[in-house]
């Protein structure tokens, strides 16, 4: 029954009729229109209580693309509605019933003007603009150029819907993600709705272009524009360290075009990678068939292969025999050749010349020389030694030190307090050699292995005020230590718990400044010194030492 009644409207309704829209209109801007259904004896269909769909001439069959919203609801035959139309255009509005296209009406044509200025956009010439859309601009492809190959470009002001406004007045600059890109200059807008513009991009990547107004705060960017590499014209030497800096427009070899970053120092006769590649004008990697690269130096210097034959790029080890500074390379084709690069060559330390006591008595400097020698077994001037003891209780008296002028090294060694039969073990390293040394301490007097003190200097008291007290201990324990006046009177008693300084096994010492527990120097007199050990119950050492102060 519904279906029926429905039918019967539709059979009844024969068109739409705009009695309200403007003449002229903004695009983008809201305006009112009414419409009403008719019967086609001209009676208002007042039953008529539906939705009609709303389109533009300009839009396409069964679209509704430039207007918005695309319904209107009728009641009782009329409909009211708020409607915007983003197209600037002379167009007619189209009201129809969606399921019969037939029962529609029209307006007369209304010219709608753009809006204020409130967009730029770039169409690359794959690109075509979009009037009236969201979005601006259709591409049909994607857009690629040559590097170094100028091409042309269009720029807009625009409205908010990408209507071309004709703007006086505004002017507008370019930059370009391609640092080395050819662009235009400052440009005013003179009442054109569009500008062209010519430019080309040199480094062979994706990139961009920007277009930004001096005075309205308005910028945009180009889709992005496919830069491929040019023709073959030139060749490219890479050496450890540095990169291929695409696009280089530079021509001034001593600012090294073409790279980016300097070349890693390399050693003497130790090889390194070199790579070459084919490039266009502007040191983009590109092909060629049937180039074969040999290198070349003005230093005396090896590498392998002989030659490469190259479609794009490739790589040789390469050694230099003698140290020195800016060193020349360069890679040759039979077409084109590079420029000479420079790098520096160093020594490294291959081998050592040590020269060292093989013993040394405690408490007696001596001297460690090093001469660091290259792969030629040349001596190294101004180069870092390190000196670590990595065993004994000796010291070096620099852990890092430099050769001087002739290649040489030269350190202090020292042992104080050794253990019994102590043999320090010196690690020495320069660069990636490394060598070990040993030297045996011998003890200035062996009886403290025997369980006895020794003290010095004594008597005391004349040179210095204080006395070092050395004994052996078999291994850690506590350690009571007890001084004595000449009348036997406790003056200072010392606790040393075990594996603390003066408690460890092995040769301990304890410094004793001359003074009592009241931390009062002592007069003139022959003082005892007790030293015990005690590990849990057992005594493992004591001994007695008598010690003459003069003042």
């Amino acid at each position: 029954m519904n279906y029926l009644f429905i039918l019967l409207i539709f059979q009844q309704l024969s068109y739409f009729e705009f009695v309200e829209y403007p003449e002229e209109q903004i695009a983008g801007d809201t305006f009112l229109v009414k419409i009403v259904a008719f019967e086609s004896n001209g009676d208002t269909c007042w039953y008529f209580n539906d939705i009609a769909n709303l389109a533009t001439t300009k839009d396409g069959r069964y679209r509704s693309v430039f207007i918005y919203p695309n319904q209107v609801y009728f009641q009782r035959g009329v409909a009211t509605q708020k409607v915007v139309v983003t197209l600037a255009e002379t167009l007619s509005l189209i009201a129809y019933v969606p399921s019969r296209p037939e029962i529609m009406g029209r307006t007369q044509t209304i010219e709608f003007y753009p809006n204020y200025p409130k967009k730029l956009i770039i169409l690359s010439p794959a690109e075509t603009l979009a009037a009236g859309s969201s979005f601006g601009k259709i591409s049909s492809f994607p857009f690629s150029i040559k590097a170094g190959e100028n091409f042309s470009f269009r720029v807009y002001i625009t409205d908010n819907w990408f209507n071309p406004t004709n703007t006086t007045g505004e002017t507008v600059y370019f930059k370009s993600t391609d640092s080395f890109a050819s662009l235009p200059a400052e440009t005013p807008f003179l009442a054109n709705e569009s500008l062209v513009f010519n430019c080309n991009l040199k480094t062979a990547e994706k990139k961009k272009i920007y277009v930004l107004s001096k005075t309205g705060n308005l910028t945009t960017d180009s889709t992005e524009i496919i830069v491929l590499p040019n023709v073959y014209n030139k060749i490219l030497l890479i050496l450890p360290g540095e990169e291929i800096r695409k696009g280089d427009t530079t021509t001034l070899t001593f600012l090294k075009p073409g790279k980016r970053n300097l070349p890693n120092p390399q050693y003497v006769k130790e090889p390194f990678l070199v790579k070459v590649y084919i490039c266009d004008t502007f040191y983009n990697p590109t092909n060629c068939e049937g180039e074969t690269i040999k290198l070349f130096s003005d230093y005396s210097f090896s590498y392998s292969p002989d030659f490469i034959a190259i479609n794009d790029s490739g790589s040789f080890l390469c050694s230099f025999d003698s140290t020195g500074e800016n060193q020349t390379i360069w890679a040759k084709g039979k077409y084109k050749e590079t420029y000479r690069s420079k790098l520096n060559i160093l020594s490294k330390t291959k081998f050592f010349e040590i020269f060292k006591p093989d013993t040394l008595l405690a408490g007696k400097e001596g001297e460690i020389e090093v001469i660091c020698l290259d792969t030629n077994q040349k001596p190294i001037p101004f180069h870092k030694v390190i000196y670590k003891v990595i065993k004994g209780n000796g010291q070096v008296s620099d852990t890092l030190d430099y050769t001087d002028e002739f290649g040489v090294s030269r350190v202090k060694f020292l042992c104080q307090y050794p253990n019994f039969n102590e043999v320090d073990t010196i690690l020495i390293k320069s660069d990636e050699k490394e060598e070990k040394i040993g030297i045996y301490i011998e003890a200035k007097d062996t009886t403290i292995f025997k369980g006895r003190i020794i003290g010095f200097p004594n008597p005391t008291g004349i040179e210095t005020d204080s006395i070092i007290l050395m004994y052996y201990l078999p291994k850690a324990c506590d350690i009571n230590l007890f001084i004595y006046d000449p009348f036997g009177n406790i003056i200072l008693e010392k606790k040393i718990r075990r594996d603390e300084m003066g408690a460890q096994s092995g040769v301990n010492y304890f410094i004793w400044n001359c003074k009592d527990k009241n931390n009062k120097k002592v007069p003139n007199g022959l003082y005892n010194i007790r030293i015990t050990g005690i590990s849990h119950t057992k005594k493992i050492f004591d001994n007695t030492y008598r010690i003459l102060v003069v003042w």
